[in-house]
């Protein structure tokens, strides 16, 4: 394709100004229709980088290889006019470098806005008047208080603490009729 770019091999790093969206898309398809050739890579074949809030290693490379360095007003300028238009008067400033984002701010993330000490402690296994052998340490009278063993090992017992249960609910029910 003709046009008044033939003879400028372009690398395109063109992103929004927070340097998450790639715009360089947009920007490779006006060159194409000036007749630029795109690369996808930055080598030596290229003459021309057309940089805005890029990446920084982009620009260094760029500075390194000594390529000429324009910002996106010079595409807009070359297709207005359709010729070639000085690099010279396009230069790209710091503005237009995005800041890495490693160093950009991120906002503080907060765990919990709960105190530790509200949070409800989970109860213990086994009441603390039996121990681990001996039954007969829970008297009747604790046993309307005493919580249920989980395993299922422990059936027996927990059949003895409902039935003790019971006991006592019968005998303060008596104790309230009379």
């Amino acid at each position: 394709m003709s046009g008044p770019l033939n003879d400028v091999e372009v690398y395109v790093d063109v992103r929004s100004s927070d340097g998450k969206v790639n715009y360089s898309t947009c920007v490779k398809e006006q060159l194409e229709l000036l007749g630029a050739k795109i690369h996808s890579n930055l080598t030596l074949k290229c003459t021309h980088v057309v940089f805005k809030d890029g990446k920084i290693n982009t620009r260094l490379h760029a500075n390194k290889l000594g390529l000429k360095l324009v910002n996106l007003l010079w595409v807009e300028r070359c297709r207005e006019t359709d010729s070639r238009c000085d690099e010279s008067l396009f230069p790209v400033t710091d503005e237009q470098v995005a800041t890495p984002v490693h160093l950009q701010k991120t906002k503080k993330r907060y765990r919990s806005l709960q105190p530790t000490n509200s949070i409800p402690k989970k109860p213990s296994r086994k009441p603390k008047d039996c121990s681990k052998g001996n039954n007969a340490a829970i008297k009747i009278n604790d046993a309307a208080n005493a919580p249920l063993y989980p395993t299922k090992a422990k059936k027996q017992l927990n059949r003895k603490l409902l039935m003790m249960r019971s006991v006592t609910r019968f005998r303060k029910a008596m104790v309230n009729v009379s």
